[in-house]
């Protein structure tokens, strides 16, 4: 008999640089339109209503940043798409007020004309131009930096990273930067290859912000699961033939109207355990591993002894289908293999405009430390 199960253990990850335990994600449900959200540390989101909506002339709004530069102060940007991502938008409260538009912070200018989306913003005290916007030139398919004094004029300042290995052959994207205590800058990203099907979760060092990072390494994979399931709704059990991956986010009927993600705690034989009872019945549909596709580490944290905890964004296991999710993951270094805490979701996707994609986390930051 072969018996394999899970003990969920709740990882606190509380940010470096945060001053609350508030974290900033985009969602997308049944409308199909995605918005930015605000969830606990407790991985719940805070409130009904989105954080932010597009507005007027905007179809969608993406990859927030949130930083605190003050007591007072919150400012959260976010990538826009009008007919493409041409845009990095910003919003104000001050004593966590309502979230008021302060407009274009950062846009495609005539040497960039596929967009300039994601774009991750960091904010380091005391620096000369304290913000930094690390983004992608959609075109160019490299990672640039541009800077500022106040976070809404920006100087750019060209390319840190460029393509240079075979992970990266069909392109890259930004997912988060940060600064060791040591002084040296890191930026997590992931890589697109077998023309941008597959990517995976890569860091690269640089001695500063202007880089070159060119010290890479690849630090996860996807990893490739795809089976089929038999369940039916309000059941928490399952079968299938083949061994699951457990404690991360699985997919069912992904592209179908029974399409729902969910988590496998434990299998014996061929029966297994989900973490919630089944919205629909499923009659061999297909199940697909988020992760069996594309990777990319959205926040990561180094520890006092030198390991690393972060949580991964994982998504697009199907093409075609909206499936974006998160989960927690560690490693021994920097540069190490990382692997899944095997804890679920890190942020649940239970809420309406959520459903199909809650993803790309960031906590509110007052610094742009990669430990706290």
């Amino acid at each position: 008999m072969i018996v394999r199960g899970l003990v969920f253990v709740i990882l606190t990850l509380f940010p470096a640089g945060a001053i609350a335990r508030s974290w900033f994600l985009n969602g997308v449900g049944s409308s199909g339109i995605y918005h930015i959200w605000e969830f606990g540390d407790d991985g719940l989101v805070s409130s009904l209503t989105p954080a932010l909506s597009p507005p007027d002339g905007v179809l969608h709004l993406a990859w927030p940043s949130a930083i605190a530069p003050d007591a007072h102060t919150r400012r959260l940007y976010a990538s826009a798409y009008t007919t493409g991502w041409f845009q990095l938008r910003l919003w104000t409260s001050t004593n966590e007020g309502a979230w008021i538009p302060q407009g274009i912070a950062l846009q495609s200018d005539a040497s960039e004309p596929g967009g300039i989306g994601p774009a991750q913003v960091v904010y380091e005290p005391g620096a000369a131009e304290p913000y930094m916007i690390y983004y992608l030139d959609r075109a160019a398919k490299q990672i640039k930096l541009a800077t500022s004094v106040d976070g809404m004029t920006f100087t750019r300042h060209g390319a840190v990273i460029t393509p240079s290995l075979p992970e990266e052959a069909s392109g890259l994207s930004i997912s988060y930067a940060c600064r060791r205590a040591n002084g040296e800058y890191v930026i997590f990203y992931h890589g697109y290859y077998n023309n941008t099907q597959n990517a995976v979760a890569l860091v690269a060092t640089a001695d500063g912000p202007h880089g070159p990072f060119t010290k890479k390494t690849v630090i996860a994979r996807p990893d490739g699961f795809a089976s089929t399931l038999s369940a039916h709704r309000l059941n928490a059990t399952a079968t299938a033939d083949v061994a699951v991956p457990l404690g991360i986010p699985l997919l069912v009927g992904g592209g179908t109207a029974r399409q729902e993600a969910n988590v496998a705690i434990k299998q014996d034989e061929t029966t297994i355990w989900f973490e919630r009872p089944f919205v629909f019945d499923h009659a061999s549909d297909r199940l697909v591993s988020v992760s069996r596709n594309k990777v990319e580490l959205s926040y990561a944290q180094e520890q006092p002894d030198g390991s690393w905890r972060g949580v991964f964004s994982l998504y697009n296991p199907d093409p075609g289908v909206a499936s974006e999710y998160t989960t927690e993951g560690s490693a021994r270094s920097l540069t190490a293999p990382w692997s899944y805490a095997r804890t679920g979701f890190r942020f649940k996707p239970w809420y309406r405009g959520g459903e199909n994609s809650t993803e790309n986390p960031t906590p509110l930051l007052s610094n742009d430390a990669c430990s706290s």
